[in-house]
């Protein structure tokens, strides 16, 4: 109970974040704040003290989320395969990337965008956290590897071949 003197905190604003959703809070361009809640995208613009939401066409669990430049946010989702896709806020245009299939896990637990915008990463859950890498404008799985089994001559898949990966060693 407040004091006569205090002052009372007043909830004049809905934020949300869901735990279980990693990454699910971050800036986007136009709206300022962006948290993740469900299939929701809650947006505050602290400028104009405004609230607007938006809603994220996704029927699987979203695991991880990652924000990037031109108000694109990429979306994991757990199903039986692992699945990653780029949701536009602008327009509402979600496009779903290649899946991972040399990824055993169920769902990504991380997704991020690379500095320059031209690709996008995701790490894998239990039990192999399988590394992911896609060229994002092609929309095409680049590389991917299992950085638990990176051993010296370890398998490295690109695209549909595969090469060695040479470790020099301290």
């Amino acid at each position: 109970m407040a004091k006569e003197n205090e002052p009372v905190l007043k909830l004049s604003k809905i934020f949300g974040y869901q735990q279980a959703v990693k990454g699910s809070l971050g800036f986007s361009k136009t709206y300022g704040l962006t948290s993740i809640t469900g299939k929701k995208g809650i947006h505050y613009k602290s400028g104009n003290n405004q609230q607007t939401f938006t809603s994220i066409p996704e029927e699987n669990k979203i695991t991880a989320v990652g924000f990037g430049v031109d108000d694109f946010l990429i979306i994991a989702s757990k199903g039986k395969k692992a699945t990653v896709a780029v949701f536009n806020f602008r327009n509402n245009e979600k496009k779903t990337l290649p899946v991972a299939e040399k990824i055993i896990s169920d769902s990504f637990v991380w997704v991020s965008f690379s500095e320059n915008n031209e690709r996008i990463g995701a790490q894998g859950g239990p039990p192999d956290w399988g590394f992911a890498l896609w060229l994002w404008e092609k929309r095409r799985l680049e590389i991917m590897f299992h950085p638990f089994r990176m051993e010296p001559g370890a398998k490295v898949y690109k695209n549909l071949g595969a090469f060695r990966i040479k470790y020099k060693y301290p």
